[in-house]
């Protein structure tokens, strides 16, 4: 087995702020151009594609220091410090904002590994704890570079374990994918049956604005509606005994 290791995260990765306010307005925004990455793009180990602001190709290529590749990690920069996205291939060439970091892997680090470190509890508690500031907590290149990060020294394993948890994360964003599906699907039908009255075998007789054979009523006419409440304290046989 691979044989796991401390490092500071200056020693397995490059570390890089966005650029200064001076080098990127929002007066330099257009409709269509390459994609720039913002705190509220930071999703859960992904970055989220919709609202993004954009840069032409002039500015793209001013800001080359700041282009993103496959395998980067962003963090945001101030706030919700343990904020973190994956970049993903098509994703690839794409901008950050001066309120992220870029972690970009050395040579033999998996990035996805280390994004996937990165969302653990115990780390994600450390790197709140060791942000600067107590009303808006904010990281920078030195702090980064100082914490420590544990992993295999095996690439292999590390691409191992990343592929493990990313197959995972496929399957629970597909039963998400499903479930949104089939919520949408019942919406559907709930309003055909109930709204509209477009359900199997009704043949469009109405009474009183009704399906012939339904009536309009009150709750308490078809069901019993009854509220708790809480035993008296006194009437001991109502409660349970803690064993010590």
């Amino acid at each position: 087995m691979s044989e796991w290791k401390v490092y500071n995260l200056g020693e397995i990765a490059s570390v890089q702020t966005g650029p200064f306010g001076s080098q990127l307005h929002q007066s330099d925004y257009v409709e269509v151009g390459t994609p720039i990455i913002t705190v509220e793009h930071l999703g859960e180990n992904r970055i989220l594609h919709n609202n993004l602001p954009r840069v032409n190709d002039e500015d793209k290529s001013r800001l080359k220091k700041y282009w993103l590749q496959e395998d980067d990690i962003v963090f945001s920069r101030v706030g919700s410090v343990d904020r973190r996205a994956y970049v993903k291939k098509d994703e690839d060439g794409w901008l950050f904002s001066g309120r992220c970091l870029r972690v970009r892997p050395l040579e033999n680090v998996n990035g996805k590994f280390l994004s996937y470190f990165f969302g653990m509890e115990d780390f994600k508690s450390k790197i709140r704890a060791v942000a600067v500031g107590a009303t808006m907590p904010s990281l920078n290149t030195s702090i980064m570079k100082d914490i420590e990060v544990t992993m295999p020294d095996s690439i292999e394993t590390q691409t191992q374990i990343a592929q493990i948890l990313t197959s995972l994360d496929d399957k629970i964003e597909l039963n998400l994918q499903m479930n949104q599906t089939l919520e949408a699907m019942a919406q559907a039908l709930f309003k055909e049956w109930f709204v509209n009255f477009n359900f199997p075998n009704f043949d469009g007789e109405l009474e009183n604005d009704l399906p012939k054979g339904w009536r309009m009523g009150k709750l308490n006419e078809v069901a019993k509606i009854e509220i708790g409440r809480t035993p008296p304290r006194l009437e001991e046989e109502w409660f349970s005994k803690m064993k010590r």
